[in-house]
């Protein structure tokens, strides 16, 4: 640290802004004779007084402590203005962002590395949830989609969804044989297939056909 080249900076800039030595005392509640010397190099800023300092001639610490102004300048040699800081904020944001994206990524990532195989287990689920949130008081199941014979429940037994079977294939339950529903009419039979989707629902299969006996 040289005290000269402080205290010709100090000078200079303060009046580069039409400041007198009294402006600046004041503003950090000394004596004028204690910034006369900081000027002639005769006594330098205590480090308490440094930022204060700093703030009030509108430099950096470290332009004081080098005795000249070693901020970054832009191409043409000047301190950085307002096009400059606005570039570097726009910047810092678009970091940001990216940064934000690229966390949201690598969840996803993860999320599906561990429960892709359940989400798309029967591929697209977007129409399950819309059939699965149509479930209720009242409505024990619902289709999934149109025209495909297949309906979706809270996992576990659905007596509601056997009765509907029932009733719209003219068939009646024989029995449970595993995941599979057995329906017979006497001459034809009907198997209907349940899987658990999710592990809190089952999707039932209703073939659009019944088979021979």
């Amino acid at each position: 640290m040289d005290s000269g080249k402080t205290g010709l900076l100090i000078a200079s800039v303060r009046k580069s802004k039409n400041m007198t030595q009294r402006d600046v005392a004041d503003r950090l509640h000394i004596t004028s004779k204690a910034v006369s010397k900081w000027e002639r190099g005769l006594s330098f800023p205590g480090v308490g007084m440094l930022e204060p300092l700093a703030a009030v001639l509108g430099v950096t610490v470290a332009d004081l402590l080098a005795g000249e102004i070693v901020r970054e300048a832009d191409p043409a040699g000047k301190p950085e203005g307002a096009a400059a800081r606005a570039l570097k904020a726009k910047r810092r944001a678009r970091n940001a962002l990216f940064a934000a994206c690229a966390g949201l990524l690598l969840t996803a990532i993860a999320v599906l590395s561990i429960w892709g195989a359940a989400i798309f287990q029967r591929g697209n689920p977007i129409p399950y949830l819309v059939a699965a949130g149509k479930i209720g008081e009242g409505r024990p199941f619902a289709q999934v989609g149109s025209g495909a014979g297949i309906y979706i429940s809270m996992r576990g037994e659905c007596p509601e969804l056997i009765a509907f079977v029932e009733a719209d294939r003219n068939v009646a339950f024989v029995e449970q044989m595993g995941s599979a529903y057995l329906f017979s009419n006497g001459v034809s039979q009907l198997v209907v297939a349940s899987e658990i989707y999710w592990g809190k629902y089952t999707v039932w299969q209703v073939p659009q056909t019944t088979l021979r006996g």
